[in-house]
């Protein structure tokens, strides 16, 4: 079972990564490390960037490259018979992500969120403007 210390251990720091897009997933604290994983690979999966910076309460806590992530994966041996009268897990479809952007034109600063209050939502980095959804 991966935890949240195995997936930063991955991280890597911002001189060690080509940052194309600026994009930063904020990971909810009340998540697991598995639910982590499955919204890196959503992202991944629809998105060509090769890394996306991670954020947890506040901190950024480095660069999840795209060629780490089959890492994170669990794989296991089944025997005959093992999967009878199991249910399946949920799939990425059920993974959400809100894509937020600066206003200001030209920034290439995105936030992905599971959740955001509208009232008080994150601010661009660069300009300090309130982040909003992605036209």
């Amino acid at each position: 079972m991966i935890t949240m210390d195995d997936l930063f251990a991955l991280t890597k720091s911002a001189a060690n990564v080509e940052d194309e897009k600026r994009v930063t997933l904020v990971l909810d604290p009340q998540i697991s490390a598995e639910e982590a994983v499955r919204q890196l690979v959503h992202y991944f999966g629809k998105e060509e960037q090769k890394a996306i910076k991670l954020s947890l309460e506040g901190q950024d806590r480095g660069y999840m490259l795209r060629s780490d992530i089959p890492f994170l994966m669990t794989f296991g041996t089944r025997g005959v018979d093992d999967s009878a009268g199991a249910s399946l897990p949920g799939g990425l479809s059920d993974v959400t992500l809100i894509k937020l952007c600066c206003p200001t034109a030209g920034c290439p600063q995105v936030l992905l969120v599971t959740n955001y209050d509208e009232n008080d939502p994150p601010t661009c980095d660069d300009h300090e403007t309130a982040m909003e959804r992605c036209k």
